[in-house]
């Protein structure tokens, strides 16, 4: 079970729609995980309807009368998320292309479920003319994406075997995230991937306004290209409270190397460092309100907001660096 206590607050009395995959039901792991992780949210998550012009239809039916303030798809279920136009939603690894998935991944015939259903349904029956209402039902989407395009993130599994739609969805959408894993979501994937995407949505719809923190990306690593265990539970930790953003030299010419600094922050980071890559070559021309370096040749002293050194007294580490915001933001240590 997951236990990330700084997480319970999330969407406090609203409600989020988990959408599952194809075979499942809304008593999978995932539903059951977020509910622990956001115990003040009131998770709502059915069983689909196996016709998927039913299931259409009964999701449209609880969006006007439950009125989710979030959606969360996955696989199939992203698919149909997609189409819950004017809503936040969170697509993971969604299944765009799902007739064709079916197809190719053997799920023709005799089908079990791998999750219990509250109607007792252990099994169903794919048959051609199935897979044909699936495939019309897919062909509706993107048809009003122009109205909501901020509201959809999309997560894709880098190491997904049976999905693979990272290029469609970027083609309609801007916010389209790959994390470390595979097609089914596990502990690990929502803890470090699903979470801090829901945790910004949380912070847009509340208005809430986050200070602004950098951090100097040779910090975090060893010789420019592992990461200190430590650097990422900080980074993780410090988004909890603030906009963290990964600060590069801006010393270079070279297109490359820029793009290698970038790649390299997202592999370790995750999603945590989708977006949140600066390059400076004066902190002093920097917006935010906290500055963490060990350097001082890019102006660090003359940052506009409070400067911290880091490798000095009381910040030597970065599990000191998180026993300092913790103190700061009144967690007892």
């Amino acid at each position: 079970m997951i236990d990330y206590k700084l997480a319970t607050t999330l969407f406090s009395e609203r409600k989020i729609l988990y959408v599952h995959g194809f075979a499942s039901s809304g008593q999978s792991t995932t539903p059951q995980n977020l509910k622990i992780l956001m115990p003040e949210a009131k998770i709502i998550a059915p069983d689909l309807p196996i016709e998927p012009f039913e299931a259409m239809d009964l999701l449209n039916d609880i969006i006007t009368k439950e009125k989710p303030s979030l959606i969360i798809g996955t696989s199939m279920g992203g698919m149909y998320a997609q189409m819950l136009y004017n809503v936040d939603r969170i697509l993971v690894n969604p299944a765009f292309e799902i007739a064709a998935t079916m197809i190719s991944n053997n799920m023709v015939g005799k089908v079990n479920f791998f999750n219990p259903r509250k109607d007792g349904a252990t099994d169903f029956i794919v048959t051609k003319s199935l897979v044909q209402r699936y495939k019309e039902v897919s062909e509706q989407c993107f048809k009003q994406v122009s109205s909501d395009k901020a509201l959809v993130y999309g997560l894709f599994g880098k190491h997904d075997p049976m999905v693979h739609t990272f290029d469609v969805f970027n083609k309609y959408y801007n916010n389209a995230i790959y994390f470390e894993g595979e097609h089914r979501l596990d502990e690990h994937v929502i803890l470090h991937s699903l979470l801090p995407i829901i945790r910004w949505i949380d912070d847009k719809q509340t208005c809430k306004e986050k200070e602004i923190l950098y951090l100097r990306m040779e910090d975090t690593l060893f010789n420019d290209s592992e990461p200190q265990s430590d650097a990422v539970k900080c980074v993780e930790f410090l988004t909890n409270f603030y906009k963290v953003y990964f600060l590069c030299e801006g010393r270079t010419n070279s297109r490359q190397e820029i793009l290698n600094k970038y790649n390299l922050i997202e592999k370790y980071f995750g999603v945590n460092a989708y977006d949140r890559v600066v390059f400076a070559n004066n902190c002093a021309t920097l917006y935010g309100d906290y500055l963490i370096s060990a350097s001082k040749t890019n102006n660090e002293e003359n940052f506009l907001g409070t400067f911290l050194n880091f490798k000095q007294e009381p910040l030597k580490t970065w599990s000191e660096v998180i026993t300092y915001f913790k103190r700061l933001n009144g967690i007892e240590v």
